[in-house]
């Protein structure tokens, strides 16, 4: 089943006092959660869209916000740079920054699985999923024993986002309807989709193709193909580059796996799309075409919705985590001392 959301975007930067209490709240937060569930409890919810949500509006940005995603992750990446024994490594984040992830994840302490993990992330929302929604956004965190959550996220022309969400417990393909979270209600037609599983056929039709390119040369040159409207493509967007970088390099290394073939350099969007159609041109594969507010109330919203952001309220909440997180170091084994404390808070 194909996750995401769709949120609107908003122009300029959370106000620098916002972003320290969101930095603050949000390790506090994040700490009791890998306190009582570990890591694995912290990363498996990172992959829940509605919670990851819930958890910046918690920290005072505005629900429906694209800017939730990119202020969120940089707040996470800070926070926890306060305290390294909790267990957690944020690499990448918005623009620039996510090409910088792999370089990021090897000084962290991760290794080159990981960088591959990454990669391939990446390639398959932007390539093997073509909603229209270009990445801008990847962050990946990871714990001490490699397990892992990617928040990445895409824009539209029209000022849309989309965020993505992936985690690695329980994900055994990484282009079979790998996303974990909730299913918008906003849906586009004509989405090619080739991690759905009805795009098995396909994938297996693509990596055939790119093995075999002497295939789809002489039917290039053969055969004058003007593919529906609806596919935008036609086989002269083959063009001589993307046989030398893709077909070329696809043969020499002969991918045993889809995934492998996906990671190739310079295979992109207009090219996959290509390639599922012409597998289904000629082994009649059918590609898939399916597309795939709450919390705002707790300390209010960077634009003032639904209310302005309580300042003091927001440090009083920052102080009383703060003090309990000491307590709870201690007293570890009492699980109601959370829950009592937030009770006499809001009296």
């Amino acid at each position: 089943m194909r996750q995401f959301l769709d949120l609107p975007l908003h122009y300029g930067q959370a106000p620098a006092w916002l972003f320290e209490r969101m930095q603050n709240l949000g390790y506090l937060i994040s700490g009791y959660i890998i306190r009582e569930h570990g890591t694995k409890g912290f990363l498996e919810r990172l992959g829940h869209p509605l919670w990851f949500q819930g958890l910046g509006t918690i920290l005072g940005f505005d629900w429906h916000s694209s800017g939730l995603t990119t202020t969120l992750t940089a707040a996470l990446k800070q926070g926890f740079l306060k305290d390294k024994s909790l267990g957690i490594k944020i690499a990448g984040g918005k623009g620039k920054t996510s090409l910088e992830t792999p370089n990021q994840i090897l000084e962290l302490g991760g290794n080159n699985k990981l960088v591959k993990i990454s990669k391939l992330v990446a390639k398959v929302d932007n390539t093997l999923v073509q909603d229209g929604f270009n990445l801008y956004h990847h962050c990946l965190f990871f714990d001490t024993k490699n397990n892992w959550a990617v928040v990445q996220q895409g824009l539209k022309q029209n000022g849309w986002a989309r965020r993505y969400h992936w985690v690695s417990f329980g994900l055994n393909n990484f282009t079979l309807e790998p996303h974990s979270g909730v299913v918008s209600s906003i849906r586009r037609p004509k989405v090619l989709n080739l991690v759905h599983k009805k795009s098995l056929l396909t994938q297996k039709g693509i990596l055939y193709l790119a093995c075999k390119p002497q295939i789809v040369l002489k039917l290039k040159q053969r055969i004058p193909l003007s593919l529906p409207k609806e596919h935008s493509l036609m086989l002269s967007h083959l063009s001589q580059p993307f046989v030398k970088k893709v077909f070329l390099t696809a043969y020499e290394k002969r991918p045993k796996r889809f995934s492998d073939l996906v990671l190739i350099k310079g295979l992109g969007p207009k090219t996959m799309r290509a390639l599922a159609l012409i597998s289904d041109l000629i082994f009649n594969t059918h590609p898939c075409f399916e597309d795939v507010k709450t919390y705002s109330f707790a300390l209010g919203g960077k634009d003032g919705y639904p209310y302005p952001v309580d300042r003091e309220v927001y440090d009083k909440v920052i102080k009383v985590l703060s003090q309990d997180i000491q307590r709870v170091k201690i007293k570890s084994k009492d699980k109601d001392f959370l829950l009592k404390r937030i009770e006499q808070f809001y009296g």
